[in-house]
């Protein structure tokens, strides 16, 4: 059996929720607080290049995301084992098959597309383009950072899978300076 078809799905029950997680060895998607069987929306949050950390950034927005929305559910998509690659290009080969697992994952949780807005940073949007390829359009992506398509990533465009797209690009030479969205903001330090 590969890594990829040894998953796992875990079912917490109360009364009112179900909180839903599904793993395999390389993609890990879990859901932040009780997760709703009818959730008003779906948010999905997916990290690039170094991974994730409990408590980094990405949980902290999880959990910011899941106080301001509490009837949604919000997933982590965690992917450190690809991820934490010394080279971005190396990193990019996983592109993918961590799309894939995650399309998967995401199916096997009933996450609803059209009630759904990805959010990446770095990597992470490619992988969340690969999702919203494989799921069919979803309703929003938010791309932070979305990576410089030298890193091996290749170049994104988000409009091909969504109804909504935005991205924040920063002046960091890691980060794409071509458009992948319909509305884009460059972040630029102040001076």
């Amino acid at each position: 059996m590969s890594h990829l078809q040894r998953t796992c799905l875990v079912l917490v029950l109360d009364a009112a929720t179900i909180t839903l997680a599904v793993a395999d060895e390389r993609v890990d998607v879990h859901g932040i607080g009780q997760s709703k069987t009818t959730p008003e929306w779906n948010y999905v949050i997916t990290h690039g290049m170094g991974g994730m950390a409990e408590g980094d950034r990405f949980e902290q927005l999880a959990k910011a995301i899941k106080s301001a929305h509490p009837d949604s559910n919000v997933y982590l998509l965690k992917w450190n084992n690809d991820a934490r690659a010394k080279w971005p290009w190396v990193v990019a080969r996983a592109i993918s098959s961590v799309a894939s697992a995650g399309t998967k994952q995401l199916r096997e949780l009933r996450v609803a597309p059209q009630r759904m807005t990805l959010i990446g940073e770095s990597f992470g949007n490619n992988v969340n383009v690969g999702i919203a390829a494989q799921l069919g359009p979803v309703a929003r992506m938010l791309a932070l950072n979305p990576a410089n398509e030298l890193g091996g990533g290749g170049r994104i465009d988000l409009t091909q899978h969504c109804d909504l797209a935005w991205a924040f690009h920063s002046q960091s030479a890691f980060d794409t300076h071509q458009p992948v969205s319909l509305r884009g903001v460059l972040v630029q330090p102040p001076r």
